[in-house]
């Protein structure tokens, strides 16, 4: 196409929050550096200029990563008044439609994971293990991690953890920094069969640790079955039923909420847990009331019972058969007043960052209301009833109601 004379607009900050959603920062330099674009004289209008051209043609080799149905999504929010990137996603269809496209470099900004973490082993080892061989020195850890070293303390930590499981007992320990304690709670808990081990945690980073790679790594040294999910609050995962509806009813959002509700476009048909977390070009605390629209909720998902993929469904089916759940504080806040709760009286609870839990707690489970959140509700309410109202202006009830 002639790239004189079509007006077309293209946007890169915008291109990469829907396309590099995985990214931690959407600013020119950081982007650049990313794709390793030279970025020496940048801050200079010239210069910046050239960079985001080159900017431009590596967000287009991902672009054409993506599917004919996540353009005609994107195409499917613009309204009348937006230009932004709109004819790009027009010339794309028809390039889908009339050319046969490959994918000319791996999409590297991906941030996929999964909801649930499986190491199988036929064989259950726990029997030929205790803590001291595991933990003194030339036994497994000293074996099988390269740069281990014995510590009485995270020696003692192990033992008065594994007794309070034994007993059923409640402990509290204060564990100093480079003590190791996530080794020191794991290793007993996993030794202790017939019991689902929960570990809660004041962070989302911790939650990430825990699951993506101390767990695994201890799998593989202990050579033990683990079946570990984690789970967070339920408003936490994108529902694609909701998100279509909204496409279908997209008059409901003025063109700036459009444009962020594009970033979710893309994301969802490609996440494999619907954890907004994931998506890191869109933030939920600033834009709440687009969120809100999109997001599991129970007793709407519940009362329409679609046939679509629900995220949070899988996960409670992940839930149900892992022997480790990793949570977080504001969830185990949540549980202690629900009458269907992922924590039994008889799992092994662990509470990691327990200096937090307090304030966790206290932040889920007040009650608040602030004049943003105000703002959303009455937004949301107002464009729903004016769309209501202007669908049935040929009602013959539609003037009784202003008489």
């Amino acid at each position: 196409f002639d790239l004189y004379n079509c007006n077309l607009i293209c946007d890169t900050y915008y291109l990469s929050k829907i396309f590099l959603y995985g990214t931690n920062s959407y600013k020119l330099e950081s982007l650049c550096y990313h794709f390793r674009i030279n970025v020496e004289t940048s801050h200079r209008a010239q210069d910046d200029a050239i960079n985001t051209g080159y900017l431009f043609l590596k967000i287009l080799n991902i672009i054409f990563c993506s599917s004919i149905d996540d353009y005609n999504a994107l195409l499917k929010i613009y309204s009348d008044d937006m230009v932004v990137n709109k004819k790009l996603f027009i010339y794309l269809i028809d390039f889908c439609l009339t050319k046969s496209i490959k994918c000319i470099e791996p999409q590297s900004c991906d941030n996929i994971s999964k909801a649930s973490f499986t190491y199988n082993n036929k064989i259950d080892l726990r029997e030929d293990y205790t803590i001291d061989s595991i933990y003194q020195k030339g036994g497994v850890l000293d074996d099988k991690l390269e740069k281990y070293e014995y510590r009485a303390s995270q020696y003692e930590f192990a033992l008065e953890f594994e007794n309070a499981i034994l007993n059923n007992e409640i402990s509290v320990i204060e564990a100093e920094t480079g003590l190791g304690k996530t080794y020191g709670y794991l290793i007993p808990s996993l030794l202790t069969e017939n019991k689902k081990i929960i570990i809660s945690t004041s962070t989302h980073n911790l939650q990430e640790q825990l699951f993506n790679s101390d767990i695994p790594c201890l799998g593989q040294i202990l050579n033990i079955p683990i079946y570990a999910t984690i789970v967070k609050g339920m408003n936490n995962y994108i529902c694609n039923y909701r998100l279509a509806d909204l496409l279908n009813n997209i008059d409901l959002l003025n063109d700036e909420d459009r444009y962020e509700l594009m970033t979710l476009v893309v994301w969802s048909n490609k996440t494999l847990t619907g954890d907004i977390s994931e998506c890191n070009s869109f933030k939920t605390w600033k834009y709440k009331k687009i969120w809100d629209l999109v997001c599991f909720e129970y007793e709407y998902c519940t009362l329409h019972n679609n046939n679509n993929k629900c995220f949070y469904s899988e996960l409670k089916t992940h839930i149900g058969s892992s022997n480790i759940l990793v949570i977080n504080h504001s969830l185990l806040a949540s549980c202690y007043d629900k009458e269907e709760s992922i924590i039994d009286a008889a799992d092994i609870c662990i509470i990691d960052e327990a200096h937090k839990l307090s304030e966790n707690c206290q932040m889920h489970l007040k009650e608040s209301l602030n004049k943003n959140y105000i703002n959303g509700v009455f937004d949301s309410l107002f464009f729903s009833s004016s769309k209501i109202l202007d669908q049935n202006r040929d009602n013959e009830n539609f003037n009784k109601l202003f008489n």
